[in-house]
């Protein structure tokens, strides 16, 4: 009898001691505040509450609010890169492997608005969070090299141009729609449209995949496979574009210059008028 109050004592003290369940479940908890309020509007004691435990536990683990909400930024990416890894590409397919692997970014934006929400938060705060991360440079690399690689093989085999950065490319995947579902709210307000509708969504998203393989086969049948220059005699920063004058202001100018001219002119023969009735009268 000793023996099992003894075994029974210890079962209940570990499970009161689980310390994987207990950071499991505060990272649970502090995704679903700091994605809905925000880094500034979460609460340690909320999410200590909402993960049963204590502030004490959640301060042991992770030091700080700013070292818990870094741990919630690490890990939806970790998150994201894990499900990334279960996608089988082709690079022989270089078109079909660019439309899964772009459409999985997208769908996993669509299915995981927390992520998106979470990376909101953060910019509003300018990344002093993410910055200190030792994983930085691994959030996207995954990502990286598999758009490297498939670009590559596109390129070899003449379907894709070639020199297409992949790091800029990876942002204009992302851009085309984390751009729409991070202001689906305003954007569906203003457009009508129901853009976290599933039909919509999709519409969207085949649009999307069409600019992106039109982009990567652009000047193919061309021969001309290397991307073009831009066009020569822009302005290449904010001070050169306001020293460039438009044709309205020019026109502005003009006017404003004419009656100057007239104002002269008629100074001029007002005063040689007077000239005139003086020598008369002498």
């Amino acid at each position: 009898m000793i023996q099992k109050a003894k075994k029974e004592k210890i079962a209940v003290n570990k499970k009161r001691r689980d310390p994987e369940g207990t950071r499991r479940r505060i990272m649970e908890a502090s995704i679903k505040d700091f994605s809905k309020l925000g880094f500034g509007g979460a609460r340690v004691d909320k999410i200590a509450a909402a993960a049963k435990t204590n502030e004490r536990m959640l301060y042991y683990y992770y030091g700080s609010k700013q070292g818990l909400f870094l741990a919630v930024l690490e890990e939806v990416f970790l998150r994201y890169n894990e499900a990334e890894k279960e996608l089988h590409l082709d690079e022989s397919k270089p078109v079909e492997s660019m439309r899964i692997l772009a459409s999985f970014m997208w769908d996993y934006y669509y299915h995981h608005p927390e992520f998106i929400r979470l990376l909101n938060s953060e910019n509003l705060h300018e990344a002093k969070h993410i910055k200190q991360s030792d994983a930085l440079g691994n959030f996207i690399l995954p990502f990286i090299q598999a758009i490297e690689k498939i670009l590559v093989s596109g390129a070899k085999l003449g379907v894709f141009r070639q020199n297409i950065d992949s790091v800029r490319f990876y942002l204009t995947i992302s851009a085309l729609g984390y751009y729409i579902l991070s202001n689906r709210f305003t954007l569906s307000a203003v457009t009508g449209k129901e853009l976290m509708s599933k039909d919509e969504y999709d519409i969207m998203k085949a649009m999307h995949l069409d600019v992106l393989i039109s982009y990567l086969t652009y000047n193919i049948d061309a021969n001309s496979a290397d991307i073009p220059a831009p066009p020569k005699n822009l302005p290449n920063n904010v001070s050169e574009i306001k020293k460039v004058k438009t044709p309205l202001a020019k026109t502005k100018e003009t006017v404003a210059a004419k009656p100057a001219k007239a104002s002269t002119a008629k100074a001029a023969k007002s005063s040689a008028a007077v000239k005139t009735a003086k020598t008369k009268t002498k």
